[in-house]
């Protein structure tokens, strides 16, 4: 009895040191959102909102440049609509944004907020300045199963604070923008004749709630009177040449965009795309996911197309279309 008392009590403790060296090192933490980390809190007029694929692809260095902007890419890896539209509600609230380009991948109505990834959860928690702001996000945006991974991530942001050990700092100088080394995923002739269309795309999957999401951020965006862009960002030749179906994934955007009177790009349809991109060197970490090569050409391509008088000229109006030219295409 008195060693299960004991054992109890050394439990006990333990927990109340961990939980004090916890809030002692989540204090020490700096958060800070990538607009007041570079400087631009309170300039940018363009913002870019999506997950991994925009995290990737859009160059607010090529942006600025071509557009001559100021521009800032608020994309985060596995970030749900829920989280978009929290980080953009402060951001539009305290910048002067004149346009928001909201990035939609083939995928992105089938994933539920309730289905958040921890690093997702994080990468927004770190991005919210005050502690209110964390603790509300924590409670009500955050899947009970991550509060863990959130809170331990934490611990080691105070404890690299305390050091002096800087994290995220090619995200911060970068505004947002995530670069990747390129990675050859050209298919073999063998490849390409066996996977042809073996794989079926279906919108059937998509969740109401999701789609819900995406209208309230487009909402969102139009009550502060800026310009919404729903831009798709290209994938691979390759993974492109697998699926069949892609066309009811481009006739739902289309539909989505032309009932909310919002401009749509999808830059895989662009009459361009062979051209600009390749399966040697423009993906980086999956072959949906750009290189720096690919995000830079792609940037350009994107600053070029939104103001150009003839950009609905510029595109295939179908995958169909656009696959009779696909470079795996036996000739």
């Amino acid at each position: 009895m008195r060693s299960s008392k004991k054992a109890i009590a050394v439990t006990a403790g333990l927990l109340a040191v961990l939980l004090v060296l916890s809030l002692f090192l989540s204090g020490q933490s700096v958060h800070v959102s990538t607009l007041e980390a570079s400087g631009q809190a309170g300039r940018s007029d363009l913002l870019i909102v999506g997950a991994s694929q925009a995290e990737c692809a859009f160059v607010p260095a090529v942006l600025d440049e071509e557009l001559g902007c100021v521009s800032c890419n608020l994309a985060i890896s596995a970030m749900t609509n829920d989280d978009k539209y929290l980080i953009l509600e402060g951001e539009l609230a305290r910048n002067p944004v004149q346009t928001v380009v909201i990035e939609v991948s083939y995928n992105a109505m089938a994933r539920s907020n309730k289905n958040d990834l921890a690093d997702g959860n994080y990468a927004v928690y770190d991005q919210l300045s005050s502690a209110r702001d964390r603790w509300d996000y924590l409670i009500h945006h955050t899947p009970f199963d991550n509060w863990l991974y959130v809170y331990a991530k934490d611990m080691v942001s105070g404890l690299r604070s305390m050091l002096s050990m800087p994290e995220n700092t090619a995200r911060v100088e970068n505004r947002g923008y995530i670069a990747w080394e390129p990675r050859d995923y050209t298919l073999s002739p063998e490849d390409a004749a066996r996977q042809h269309q073996s794989l079926v795309y279906s919108t059937g999957d998509y969740l109401d709630s999701t789609i819900e999401g995406m209208d309230q951020i487009v909402s969102l965006c139009k009550s502060y009177g800026a310009r919404v862009i729903v831009a798709v960002v290209p994938i691979s030749d390759g993974f492109l040449w697998r699926y069949q179906g892609m066309d009811q994934f481009r006739q739902w955007l289309k539909a989505f965009c032309e009932e909310r009177q919002i401009e749509c790009y999808d830059f895989n349809l662009h009459r361009q795309r062979y051209a600009l991109f390749s399966d040697a060197v423009s993906y980086g970490s999956s072959e949906d996911h750009m290189s720096e090569t690919g995000a830079r050409a792609f940037s350009d391509l994107f600053a070029r197309t939104i103001d150009a008088p003839d950009r609905d000229a510029q595109f295939y109006g179908s995958y169909e279309e656009l696959l009779e030219d696909s470079p795996y295409r036996p000739q």
